[in-house]
């Protein structure tokens, strides 16, 4: 609305001024003055303009319509008799300065009082607006500070309520610990003062209680080692005891009657004497892991040596050994000697749950990182299984079964599979038992395979004889 005022009121200063223009040509007849009044159109198309563009009512596009209109007639004609100006020209001029000028400033201050009867309205309701404003400031200032009374109110009792219900747990708190360390005094109305005092006396005989937990964690862990090391040194002599027992017997034998022995009484030690270094030889793994040595080499060819090495003792019980290996190589990045310790100590195993003959199944294959089969494949892992159809695992034992000095024979040592557990997540695997869907006992390993699979000479073939087993 001020927009549209003050262009009113340059449309009628520029209209005013264009007729002093003509009136200066009506009296001196010079076509200077004339060009001079024609020039003047500028101004008020520029004013027009600007109330053109501040125009918001129907009213007062209205009003400016009118003006524009009677704006440009008037200065049409006055162009047309300025081209060709005749002394009838002039008395056209002069009655056209008069019916004209009169039209176009009478639209001209039609809109510049109806700008202003809006400007004052607008006037009056912005004052009536402060003065609500202002009316609503002093409410809400008084208002603001009642409320700040009741907020404040509000907040002290919860902020009381709080320390009442914090002092409840740290009540039941210094009473506990009380009975460790001694009484921890609490009034019965405690402030946040006495609370924070008593907080930092239960954190600090709180950090003297945990510091004698552990210093008790670290004696329990020494008595468990040494309840480890007894168990171990019992387990020795109990295994010992018997090829010692027998070995005394025909050195005894020996002593009384050198002819005495016979050549099946040295079989017999030289039997005991390579299942005292069998025996000393599992102790040494448990107790003291061997250093990996790894190559790249193809599992498959692995496992049928293995397999060779126990052949005769599979004919000896009657039990026949079912490979299943993968048509692909399956390269894999290990230390070749404890992965046939492995796989070594899970047939025998197999073999002593079979005394009378059986089956043992050998399954050796590619599985990709979501559990199923693969093509070769970066990334992939290898599945070995060995599984026997003897009288399973019991089933109270679970996990423990991988535990030290745990069998499931009263001969076992129960390191074996320990040792086996061991050497299997060495190598960054994982190793797996349970009885089988169709009964007996299921080993299931799984290993990365190697990324590289470049061609590896076969390791030579073990002898039946002189080989380091663990099993338990």
């Amino acid at each position: 609305n001020i927009e549209s005022l003050l262009a009113s009121e340059h449309l009628v200063l520029a209209v005013r001024d264009m007729r002093m223009a003509l009136n200066q040509y009506l009296t001196t007849g010079s076509q200077n003055d004339l060009r001079a009044a024609l020039s003047l159109r500028q101004e008020s198309d520029a004013a027009l303009a600007a109330a053109e563009k501040a125009a918001v009512s129907t009213q007062t596009k209205h009003l400016i319509a009118l003006a524009r209109d009677a704006h440009d007639r008037f200065y049409n004609d006055l162009q047309h008799r300025g081209d060709q100006p005749t002394s009838a020209d002039v008395k056209e001029v002069n009655q056209l300065a008069f019916d004209l000028t009169d039209g176009v400033l009478s639209a001209s201050a039609q809109l510049l009082d109806h700008n202003r009867r809006v400007a004052a309205m607008d006037s009056a309701r912005n004052r009536v607006l402060a003065d609500r404003v202002g009316l609503g400031l002093l409410l809400l200032g008084t208002c603001g500070a009642v409320a700040g009374v009741l907020v404040g109110f509000a907040m002290a009792r919860g902020f009381s309520r709080s320390i009442v219900q914090l002092s409840l747990p740290v009540r039941d708190t210094a009473g506990k610990l009380g009975e460790v360390v001694g009484p921890i005094d609490l009034s019965a109305n405690a402030g946040l003062g006495e609370l924070e005092t008593v907080m930092r006396t239960i954190a600090e005989e709180t950090s003297a209680v945990v510091t004698r937990l552990q210093e008790s964690q670290r004696e329990a862990l020494r008595r468990e080692q040494l309840a480890a090391a007894g168990q171990l040194a019992a387990g020795l002599a109990h295994e010992l005891r018997n090829p010692l027992m027998s070995m005394k017997i025909l050195i005894q034998a020996a002593a009384a009657d050198p002819t005495a022995l016979t050549p099946h009484d040295l079989a017999v030690l030289a039997e005991e004497i390579t299942r005292l270094e069998q025996l000393t030889r599992t102790f040494l793994d448990f107790a003291r892991p061997q250093q990996l040595s790894r190559r790249v080499f193809d599992v498959r060819d692995l496992i049928t040596q293995t397999v060779r090495v126990v052949s005769g003792r599979c004919a000896q019980q009657e039990v026949t050994i079912d490979c299943r290996l993968s048509e692909q190589p399956l390269w894999l990045n290990a230390d070749p000697a404890q992965i046939r310790q492995v796989l070594l100590n899970l047939l025998l195993n197999a073999l002593d749950a079979m005394p009378g003959g059986g089956c043992v199944t050998v399954d050796a294959m590619r599985e990709n990182a979501a559990g199923g089969y693969s093509s070769n494949r970066q990334g992939d892992i290898l599945l070995l299984r060995v599984s026997d159809r003897g009288p399973g695992l019991p089933q109270e034992l679970g996990e423990r079964i991988f535990e030290p000095f745990v069998s499931t024979r009263g001969t076992g040592m129960g390191l074996g599979l320990t040792i086996c557990r061991r050497i299997i997540e060495d190598h960054g695997g994982t190793i797996d038992a349970a009885n089988g869907p169709a009964g007996g006992a299921e080993f299931t390993l799984r290993l990365p395979l190697a990324a590289a699979t470049e061609s590896i000479l076969p390791e030579p073939a073990l002898a039946d004889h002189g080989v380091p087993t663990t099993s338990g």
